[in-house]
């Protein structure tokens, strides 16, 4: 019985010996490339946001703007329309 559990022992060794083990250099390298992968997209996904802010600020501005410009010319027919009313 001894010599069957230590006949499988040595057999379950060397099948575990068969399988080789990934090099640690090796995941070390794409634990390294999946970092570079995921600081190129964080930076992607940055500038992303920073023009996305952008265009949303220069549209706001030109809004703006246009409101602006609008309140200017309503200002002096309304300024009239008072004085005419403030006269009567």
């Amino acid at each position: 019985m001894t010599r069957i559990s230590t006949s499988l022992g040595i057999f379950a060794l060397a099948a575990l010996a068969g399988c080789t083990s990934e090099p640690v250099d090796n995941v070390q390298q794409r634990a390294e490339n999946a970092s570079g992968q995921i600081e190129q997209r964080a930076d992607e996904l940055e500038a992303e946001a920073d023009n996305r802010t952008l265009n949303a600020a220069a549209t706001l501005e030109n809004q703006a703007k246009a409101l602006e410009l609008e309140g200017n010319e309503a200002a002096p027919a309304n300024s009239v329309s008072n004085e005419t009313t403030n006269a009567q």
